[in-house]
């Protein structure tokens, strides 16, 4: 059997210096299907601790959570104690466990700002589930402003996925997605809105499928992936321009196989670079054999940071709040062995994380 490319370091100690954030993971643990519930980890002493006061017993939606990057608050979704389906909307600072009811809806799409100050979420608002409602609330105030109603059409895409939303890394704007039907095409509508000037921008336009776009932490760009480019792009948040395809030496890294597949993972806090997630097979095989996650910088230049040449999957990837560690879960599919790491981006050493719950991510990203 063909063996990892990587060197995998069984040291419980990174070695470096970074604010708090960049050494805190949350994650979510089931407690025998009954309830779900958030811990966090602590990368220095590997200790894990429950983030949630002991008495709070409901279940945490997954994929439910949002972190601020300048702030210990988090937000999240659990369902309510009746049986009408609705959904708690919290807020939790992390630093004093003080603990916060904005709402009972059927929501999600949570996403909180920089500060923590603004709580942007897709609110369903009528019986057939069919015409949520994008909306931002004030945190302090509890002040609630309808930033896009769902008109005619519904936001929700015809293949079953849900508005997209999120704040632009230290801006007052907020960006998402409608979808809109028109005659018998479906075009996802990309806007953004500003919180100060309370206006709505409309980015860019996609015809019958979803254009993801991920904004750099300094706001000014933003990546997206063009269907009728077969690449990726990058969109000018100014000008709304978009700027040529790049990676076009990629295609010669692994000689004598196709790129099968390819997927934005994140952005470096520096924005002028971010990292993908190859996969590579020889023309007659099915599944890929070659996985790298590469850093990219804005012109196109590459450095493989992982490799591997086995059958793996590679998922909750994400870079720290400084960009220095990488975080993500490994399935090994030859061996059915799952594996939760941190890679420290310039030495290349990973650590193996002792834990095996689900759905990390940095506290502060």
């Amino acid at each position: 059997m063909k063996r990892l490319l990587i060197t995998i370091l069984l040291c419980f100690c990174l070695g470096i210096s970074q604010a708090q954030e960049s050494e805190t993971i949350l994650f979510m643990r089931d407690y025998d299907g009954t309830y779900v519930t958030l811990h966090q980890l602590d990368l220095n002493t590997m200790e894990t601790s429950l983030t949630l006061p002991e008495n709070f017993n409901g279940r945490v939606l997954a994929r439910q959570i949002s972190t601020s990057l300048d702030s210990p608050v988090i937000a999240f979704l659990a369902l309510s104690d009746g049986d009408d389906g609705n959904h708690d909307l919290w807020t939790l600072d992390i630093s004093t466990g003080d603990l916060t009811l904005h709402k009972t809806c059927l929501c999600e799409s949570v996403s909180l700002n920089h500060d923590a100050t603004w709580l942007a979420f897709e609110e369903t608002i009528d019986p057939e589930q069919t015409r949520p409602q994008i909306a931002v609330l004030n945190t302090a105030t509890g002040e609630e402003i309808i930033v896009e109603e769902s008109g005619d059409a519904p936001l929700r895409t015809p293949w079953g996925g849900t508005a997209s939303i999120q704040w632009i890394p230290n801006d007052t704007r907020l960006i998402f997605d409608t979808e809109e039907a028109r005659d018998e095409d479906t075009y996802t509508v990309i806007k953004t809105y500003d919180i100060e000037t309370e206006t709505v921008t409309i980015l860019a336009e996609c015809k019958n499928r979803i254009c993801p776009l991920i904004p750099a932490p300094n706001g000014e760009i933003a990546y997206t992936f063009d269907a009728q480019l077969e690449d990726v792009t990058l969109i000018d948040l100014e000008t709304v321009t978009i700027e040529s395809p790049i990676f076009d030496s990629r295609l010669e890294r692994h000689e004598g196989y196709d790129l099968r597949g390819q997927g934005f993972i994140d952005w470096h806090p520096n924005s002028e670079q971010f990292l993908m997630i190859e996969t590579w097979a020889l023309p007659d095989e099915f599944q890929q054999s070659v996985t790298d996650v590469t850093l990219y910088d804005v012109d196109g230049n590459a450095d493989v940071i992982i490799n591997y040449d086995i059958t793996v999957s590679l998922t909750e990837m994400q870079l720290n709040s400084d960009g220095s560690l990488l975080l993500y879960r490994l399935e090994n599919r030859e061996e059915f062995d799952i594996t939760l790491l941190v890679l420290n981006i310039e030495t290349g050493e990973q650590t193996i994380l002792p834990i095996d719950d689900y759905l990390p991510q940095w506290l502060g990203r």
